[in-house]
């Protein structure tokens, strides 16, 4: 058998990094494709830091905050839109708990235990569905809520889940309202993902390259 050659021994040799090469480029075009379908849209507005003020956000809006690794969504409730969420009460929910961090762990999935002001004008959630972690739609679904198009569960003006196959209602964060109406977001030991936090999660720590 004959042996190979020097040319024949180079040519292997860089076939063999262009394929690494391209494997590790296809690899990391992969995840970050992945990261990018995991973030909210680009209609989600983020603000820093954890804080907005409520006189900001229009009756019927909502605004977006950064809270550690998802939004969330600070939503100005219309006087019709806060009936239909006091009448949702006397249904059956799938989900019998408030999961307000601001409340004990048994509270009940009541509107009053859900809303942020006294007057029910406000409502503060994490935006993501509780089944994946997908970033909810705003003014979505049939309940005129929340909606997830990964897993298709309707979430509604309190951010109680009403139809799908999520596990729990939307989670409400803890918070503080000062006098002035400005709401700040108390994350627990958490912080914002910069840009290069999320590089270094799919690419790891290119300072210890080399």
């Amino acid at each position: 058998m004959d042996e190979d050659g020097p040319e024949d021994g180079n040519r292997r040799g860089l076939l063999t990094a262009a394929t690494i090469g391209m494997g590790a480029v296809a690899l990391g075009s992969g995840l970050w494709g992945l990261a990018s379908a995991m973030a909210p849209s680009a209609d989600v507005t983020y603000l820093s830091p954890y804080s907005v003020d409520l006189k900001d956000i229009p009756a019927g809006g909502q605004k977006a905050i950064r809270f550690g690794r998802w939004p969330a969504f600070i939503r100005h409730r219309t006087p019709d839109q806060i009936a239909l969420a006091e009448a949702g009460d006397i249904d059956r929910h799938f989900d019998p708990f408030a999961r307000n961090a601001n409340l004990p762990r048994a509270a009940e999935a009541s509107d009053a235990n859900r809303r942020a002001t006294p007057d029910g004008r406000f409502i503060i959630v994490l935006g993501y569905c509780t089944k994946e972690g997908c970033v909810t739609l705003f003014d979505e679904g049939d309940f005129g809520g929340w909606f997830c198009p990964c897993c298709a569960t309707h979430y509604d003006l309190a951010g109680r889940f009403r139809r799908g196959i999520a596990p729990e209602n939307m989670a409400i964060p803890h918070y503080s309202i000062t006098r002035q109406m400005q709401v700040e977001l108390i994350p627990k030991g958490q912080r914002a993902l910069s840009p290069d936090d999320l590089d270094r999660l799919i690419y790891g720590d290119r300072s210890r390259a080399g």
